[in-house]
């Protein structure tokens, strides 16, 4: 049946942050072995599995030599499946960064593009001791790796660690963390978000709403709407997705029409979030990114894989060859 867990689940909540963001101003070794981890170490170390180095800064693949773009920035957006008073000091009870989704900024080419990672994603991850002692590497699902931290900026250092690392450690160059009960606040300042009742329905404080109809959303229904999920059917998580995509648009629209009408609209949403945010990107940073988002393409991609049920948990494996292929696209430009 379906329960509202305490879960934040993946990338609508954290693409809706990234938006709040730029208005504010302005994942046992498992790993698949189709392309094994020279292939994974290739990126990091300059090389490639069938070819030879050619500095710290190139890859060569299939014969094309590519350098990494030091003007292409990214950052980490995740949602914690804690509010504010429940984030706990001690390795292991820090809550898990069930949405995670990277934005990555584009000068050149204008673009700002998501890309969404689901949180049952399997990736290599550090663990600890409730002493904080380091256990080492394992692979386990990628959102736990925030529990591991003291909730706050270790959590999130260590998430940033293990984002670089799925993704052949590209640079990340800042996070932002935004704790679940900041999802009504950001809801309640655009006047609530209106959608199209998904398929399947929605159920919010004994009330029913069916597939088809129009509901406004607002505070804690918000939260309830972005965290449900069947936690009876394989994947769910997954297929929450496109429902947080829908409150993710329409928030979007809200928060463009605030923008507009209101000149201090950003300052105010960011002082209303603020509290609820654990972040080492500044201001200067968030008003770039808005000016950015005002004339870039944006796009939303989700991490190139799939999901199965694991003998625990639900797993989502990453297909290793189009992602390398994706993160030379995305942060590596041919050599001419």
């Amino acid at each position: 049946m379906k329960k509202c867990t305490k879960r934040i689940a993946a990338a609508a909540a954290a693409l809706a942050l990234a938006a709040a963001g730029a208005l504010a101003w302005q994942q046992a070794h498992r790993r698949a072995e189709t392309l094994t981890a020279a292939h994974r170490d290739a990126i990091a170390a300059g090389e490639t599995a069938q070819d030879e180095q050619t500095s710290a800064k190139t890859v060569t693949y299939q014969g094309i030599t590519y350098q990494y773009r030091e003007d292409v920035r990214s950052y980490l957006f995740l949602g914690v499946d804690r509010t504010t008073a429940e984030l706990g000091e001690n390795s292991g009870r820090s809550g898990q960064a069930d949405t995670i989704a990277l934005l990555v900024r584009d000068e050149a080419e204008k673009t700002l593009r998501f890309l969404e990672i689901p949180r049952d994603t399997i990736a290599q991850i550090e663990v600890y001791d409730a002493q904080g002692k380091s256990l080492g590497m394992t692979e386990d699902h990628i959102n736990i790796q925030f529990a591991y931290g003291d909730g706050r900026g270790s959590s999130c250092r260590l998430m940033k660690e293990a984002v670089s690392n799925l993704l052949y450690q590209v640079p990340v160059h800042g996070y932002c963390a935004m704790m679940m009960d900041g999802i009504a606040v950001l809801c309640d300042a655009v006047g609530g978000v209106t959608i199209p009742v998904p398929e399947g329905g929605f159920a919010f404080e004994g009330q029913q709403y069916e597939a088809g109809t129009e509901i406004t959303l607002t505070g804690a229904m918000a939260e309830a709407f972005v965290r449900c999920r069947d936690t009876g059917e394989s994947l769910s998580s997954l297929k929450r997705m496109e429902n947080q995509n829908l409150f993710l648009e329409a928030w979007m629209r809200r928060a463009q029409e605030a923008a507009a009408g209101d000149a201090g609209f950003a300052v105010k949403l960011y002082g209303a979030l603020e509290p609820y945010l654990i972040t080492d990107m500044g201001n200067d940073l968030f008003a770039d990114i808005l000016e950015d988002s005002a004339d870039f393409i944006q796009e939303k991609q989700m991490l190139p894989g799939s999901g199965s049920e694991g003998e625990n948990f639900d797993e989502y494996h990453v297909d290793e060859d189009a992602l390398y292929k994706l993160v030379l696209e995305m942060f590596y430009e041919e050599v001419k």
